[in-house]
């Protein structure tokens, strides 16, 4: 197994003669900056909660990738279902706009731009007297709060998730949750919205759902290759990041095992850019019920296909939040390296079963039979749960 180096060595620099007062002068700057800040902005740190049917208008800030936009729609559902006449502006970018392109909850599509013209159209906004700003991406406070201020008026509430204490006043209301490192991150965020709306009912239990028509390509290609409702699995061989990536031959040895002692017929997804690989896995397994789906831009493709399998099997990465979107079970890997809490990005209220590297190695050095006993405990899962089937008399 490749280990990586501890993160923090034993002569770090919390041992140093020069951290205590340099870490003491940094509190200080952070404070003066936000005492300063606050005087300039004055924040409305107390501003009651408003009620959801009083509020007409809000703006989402989510310009960062395809899962983050994931979890961010069940806050979407709870606004559109607990008052239908809200306008749900968003900032999105290239990556995640296709999520919500043609959602008939969301009201409008900004799309996220790093040069002069994005500004003056963020200027633009103001004219829609926003009640309601959210700003959800923890990277680069300052330029999510020139977007709330540029975009927002006197009586809009710009609400953060929680900030370093210097950036605070940036915002109306940056708030902690307890235990936030170990709640979904979607679940996170209907306690924030909760946090500073009022709603009629429960929104914490809000779940992941998609505005999109069923796909004739997707149906084209189970029936084309005789797959039934339910009674196949998917296999996603791509990862957003190095550090996720499980190998070839590690498919190769999982899916061979499924083959052989479930015999359940397998679909393999990748991107584009993992066509190759697939083509070799295909090749290496010689099997006629193993089968790839080729590669789309269609993200809707993908949750239509795995609204029809039986579970996913996949590294981390935003595939996972769209088979919580299709409500489809899932078996996902994990690593700690270059990435936060584990428990804020697992599957959303779908079965599930976490393969998690030890720690500090990667999603490869998971051996593929640690994978195929989690896929075999979700199957005797998957069994249990369906109801017995009843003989008619």
């Amino acid at each position: 197994m490749t280990l990586l180096k501890p993160k923090y060595k034993s002569e770090s620099r919390y041992g140093k003669w020069w951290y205590a007062p340099h870490h003491r002068l940094k509190r200080l700057i952070s404070r003066a900056v936000y005492h300063l800040s606050y005087c300039l902005l004055r924040p409305k740190h107390r501003q009651p909660k408003i009620p959801v049917a009083d509020i007409k208008r809000i703006l989402l800030i989510r310009y960062d990738v395809l899962g983050d936009m994931a979890v961010t729609m069940p806050l979407i559902s709870a606004f559109h279902t607990a008052n239908p006449a809200i306008k749900i502006d968003v900032i999105a970018s290239t990556r995640n706009r296709l999520l919500i392109d043609g959602d008939r909850r969301v009201h409008k599509v900004i799309l996220f731009q790093e040069n002069p013209a994005f500004w003056f159209k963020v200027w633009s906004l103001r004219q829609n007297n926003y009640d309601l700003i959210f700003s959800f991406i923890d990277r680069k406070p300052i330029r999510q709060a020139l977007i709330g201020h540029l975009a927002g008026n006197r009586h809009t509430l710009r609400v953060s998730i929680m900030r370093p204490l210097k950036y605070r006043a940036f915002f109306d209301k940056t708030i902690r949750l307890i235990g936030q490192s170990f709640q979904h991150v979607a679940r996170r965020y209907l306690h924030l919205a909760n946090e500073v709306v009022e709603f009629s009912k429960n929104i914490l239990d809000t779940p992941i759902r998609l505005d999109y028509s069923p796909s004739t390509v997707v149906e084209a290609f189970l029936e084309k290759n005789t797959l039934n409702h339910r009674e196949f699995l998917v296999v996603n061989i791509s990862a957003g990041r190095e550090a996720t990536k499980w190998t070839t031959q590690n498919f190769v040895d999982l899916i061979v095992a499924v083959r052989r002692r479930t015999a359940y017929p397998i679909v393999v997804i990748c991107t584009q850019a993992d066509a190759a690989d697939a083509a070799k896995i295909h090749e290496a397994i010689n099997d006629s019920r193993v089968v790839i789906f080729p590669p789309t831009k269609n993200i809707f493709e993908i949750v239509e296909l795995l609204s029809r399998s039986l579970m996913l099997i996949t590294p981390d990465t935003g595939v996972v939040h769209l088979a919580s979107a299709a409500q489809t079970p899932v078996v996902a890997l994990y690593t700690n390296i270059q990435s936060g809490k584990t428990a804020e990005w697992t599957p959303y209220q779908v079965p599930h079963r976490l393969v998690i590297a030890p720690e500090d190695a990667l999603v490869a050095d998971i051996p593929a039979r640690v994978v195929f006993d989690a896929v075999a405990s979700l199957l005797d899962e998957l069994r249990a749960l369906q109801p017995p089937v009843t003989s008619s008399a």
